[in-house]
This record gives structure tokens, sequence and C-alpha cells, in this order.
């Protein structure tokens, strides 16, 4: 059994965020992608990841931007940018890929 995020552990949010914590960490970590590629993927790929998880396929998406902005509030509320972390800049990388994202599933 894998283990991950422990101290973050959490009841009452969507099915499917362990799974796409583990995406995007292992994407940008393992796989060396670019943390603002990385999170473009992970939505892109919402569907796939939390269809396991008996996710709506339309909402997937959701699921994912959901996510990245609990990410986003958990570095910021950390301060993980004045602390130097790689990914604290939530700006640079983040919120991009879910304000695109939303942009182009608004129209």
């Amino acid at each position: 059994m894998l283990v991950w995020d422990w101290e973050r552990f959490e009841t009452d949010v969507p099915a499917g965020y362990d799974a796409l914590h583990r995406a995007v960490q292992t994407s940008i970590g393992l796989g060396g992608a670019a943390p603002l590629e990385a999170a473009r993927a992970l939505i892109a790929g919402a569907t796939r990841t939390v269809a396991p998880f008996d996710q709506d396929g339309d909402a997937a998406d959701l699921v994912a931007v959901l996510y990245l902005v609990e990410l986003a509030t958990r570095y910021l509320r950390d301060r993980q940018a004045e602390a130097g972390a790689r990914l604290g800049h939530v700006d640079a990388w983040l919120l991009p890929a879910v304000e695109e994202h939303l942009a182009r599933r608004a129209r």
C-alpha cells in the first residue's frame, strides 16, 4: 500500500482527489513535466483519472479544477512561495491552467 499526503487527509471531498493529486505530483516530480504543462494535462486527462471513482465524465474536468484550487489554497495558506518551495508560486503554473480551462469551458 502506498500512502502519501497523509497530513492532508480529509473527508467529504470529491471522489478522485487522491488520484488527481498522485497524477500531477508524479508528472512533475518523477516525470519531469513543467508544472504548468502538468496542470493542463491533469485537467485534460481528468475523465480518465477519475473514471474508476464513478465520477461523471462531463464533470471530471471540474473535479480536477476544484482539486487544483484546493491545492492552490493549501500552498498559499502554508506560504510555500515565501518558504522557497518550487511549486509555491501558484500564479505561475496552477492558476493559469485553471483560468485557461474555465475560459474555454465558458464558450
